[in-house]
């Protein structure tokens, strides 16, 4: 989160420094096409959270690429960063569909029919579709960022303008840490899983051990108390 606000902080105080520079273009100005540039970038960043703030980064891929069709000014659709734009678009439109009919929609299993089955549960293909289509959207996300700030911005810019070096080495910073926490989880995960499957293990088999030992001496008792009397 820290980081996250660094970022938009950065990038405010851009904002607010090509306020303070001449209207005119050339080297070392920013222009008002590079001010829609900054806030097309701002708003095309990525959210954490996954349900609730699903919605919320839909509402912002739309102002992100609303600002990155105003500051083409026509030109939308003759590159490639534009392409994949509507392409990010319409996958991001898609997913949140893809969430809540894969929630609410439940292929029958043993545990989920009301009549009885012998089979095993079975995946849900429209949740699997959703995982596939969000790490999708991830990678292209990423591929996105990285064209604009290394190839569209300077090629958009009327001022000759290109990307802070500080925006540049945050970004890379913010992914090095997202591959880092996306392996650390996986990782994390499988080896919690294989804990439960051992001790679920040694718990069964210890089960099946007292239920072997208890009886005998359950039998052993019962004869002797016979003998007593």
């Amino acid at each position: 989160m820290l980081s996250r606000a660094l970022l938009v902080s950065t990038l405010a105080a851009v904002v607010r420094a090509a306020e303070g520079e001449e209207p005119e273009s050339g080297p070392g100005h920013w222009s008002r096409n590079d001010k829609i540039l900054i806030a097309h970038a701002v708003f095309a960043r990525g959210f954490p959270g996954h349900a609730a703030l699903n919605g919320l980064s839909v509402v912002f891929i739309i102002i992100a690429f609303a600002l990155g069709v105003t500051v083409v000014e026509g030109e939308f659709g003759q590159d490639f960063h534009h392409s994949l734009g509507l392409a990010l678009l319409v996958l991001f439109l898609v997913q949140p569909l893809l969430g809540l009919a894969g929630h609410f929609w439940a292929r029958p299993s043993p545990l989920t029919s009301a009549a009885p089955s012998w089979g095993l549960p079975r995946p849900n293909p429209i949740r699997i579709l959703h995982i596939l289509l969000g790490l999708t959207i991830v990678g292209l996300g990423y591929t996105q960022v990285i064209n604009g700030l290394y190839i569209e911005w300077p090629n958009k810019s009327e001022a000759a303008t290109e990307t802070p070096l500080a925006v540049k080495i945050i970004f890379w910073i913010l992914f090095a840490l997202f591959i880092v926490a996306y392996v650390g989880t996986w990782i994390a995960q499988a080896i919690r899983g294989r804990g439960r499957e051992g001790r679920a293990s040694l718990s069964s088999a210890a089960s099946s051990n007292n239920a072997l030992v208890g009886t005998p001496k359950n039998a052993g008792a019962r004869d002797m108390s016979s003998a007593n009397v």
